[in-house]
């Protein structure tokens, strides 16, 4: 087992540093990087962590991936580094990667990982939300119960391990567990009162019974207006968006159109304000929303721009059941041809060929 100095990071400018930047307080996060050695390798990583939040992803990857090929210590810095790849190729939907990094770190520092309470959260609900995007079944949902039987959590790793195991469990489709983990992170959030983590998930269980058929809209509906204005503050984040979006298609099928065109509206503002957070589902919410509304021709735009999002990511099982949800959608709109080219696309997004495809034609 590693002995405390081998495990933790005890340097108190780098545990500031580290500090200040989950609080987003990049300034004195600045500052504390400015004290350290400027060849140290604590160094060159606080650097590329605000490369990345400043937006400059390729300049933090090329670092990081740098630094996991050099001899790193203590094992707590280390690991830090490697979640750094890992959250990085996840975003970019690099699973494969993210899942060879994360062996290679495992197969390393698995005990140091166990005694870091914080690290092993992130680590394993990325994990299992990469194992589950690349049909890695069993390993996902091993990484699942590791996250689920994790004790000593902190109410905020608390929340974290619930809404990984959710999100993983929602991308395998088993749709009751992702629904159990999503309500245990809301209660956590709401018990801690931390009213954006509960706004967050409050969201992905009303996204996550709309999934499972649920048609008690109006029952959902308050909770869900709850969730947009515990992000008036912060209007520029993706679950903001989200959060409006299911907030409409919830309107739209409770039959209260003005409502639902409110929410609408405000969500495309967002949308057109910050691209960086437009995404395929959000469009697939306002697309039903509108078919709900019998606004054909704005579910369709909906629906083309969906699928013009998608193309620029790589197939995973998320993609799949989104292009499955367009061709649902088509269908609904009459447009078969369409239709047909989404359920195509949802198959080798899949990784299902048909055997037709396979035999040149004469």
């Amino acid at each position: 087992m590693d002995s405390g100095n081998d495990l933790h990071i005890t340097d108190s400018v780098v545990n500031e540093a580290l500090a200040a930047v989950r609080r987003n307080d990049l300034v004195a996060a600045h500052t504390h990087m400015l004290g350290l050695h400027p060849d140290s390798t604590e160094r060159q990583f606080i650097g590329a962590l605000l490369d990345e939040i400043g937006g400059n992803i390729a300049k933090a990857l090329a670092i990081y991936q740098a630094l996991l090929d050099e001899p790193v210590s203590p094992a707590e810095l280390h690991i830090r580094i490697a979640l750094s790849v890992i959250r990085l190729h996840n975003a970019h939907s690099d699973y494969e990667s993210s899942i060879r990094v994360a062996t290679d770190t495992l197969r390393v520092h698995a005990a140091a990982l166990r005694q870091l309470p914080a690290p092993f959260v992130e680590f394993h609900a990325m994990l299992a939300c990469a194992y589950a995007e690349t049909g890695h079944d069993t390993l996902a949902r091993a990484s699942i119960d590791d996250l689920d039987s994790a004790e000593g959590l902190e109410p905020a790793e608390l929340i974290h391990a619930q809404w990984g195991c959710a999100d993983a469990a929602f991308a395998l489709g088993d749709l009751p567990r992702a629904q159990h983990h999503a309500e245990r992170a809301r209660d956590a959030a709401h018990a801690t009162g931390s009213p954006h983590a509960w706004a967050a998930t409050e969201t992905f269980v009303n996204r996550i019974r709309l999934q499972r058929g649920d048609t008690r809209y109006r029952e959902m509906a308050p909770g869900q207006a709850r969730a947009v204005a515990a992000f008036e503050d912060r209007p520029a984040v993706q679950p903001a968006i989200e959060a409006h979006c299911v907030l409409a298609l919830l309107h739209a099928l409770s039959e209260q159109p003005v409502a639902a065109f409110t929410e609408i509206s405000v969500a495309n503002a967002l949308i057109q304000a910050h691209p960086d957070a437009e995404t395929a589902p959000l469009h697939i919410d306002l697309a039903r929303a509108y078919l709900a509304l019998s606004d054909n021709e704005s579910a369709l735009d909906s629906l083309l721009r969906a699928g013009a999002l998608l193309n620029d990511f790589a197939a995973t099982r998320s993609t799949a059941k989104v292009w499955r949800d367009m061709g649902e959608l088509h269908e609904r709109l009459g447009d078969m041809v369409a239709a047909n080219a989404c359920y195509k696309a949802a198959l080798d997004n899949a990784g299902i060929t048909a055997l037709l495809s396979s035999i040149p034609e004469r």
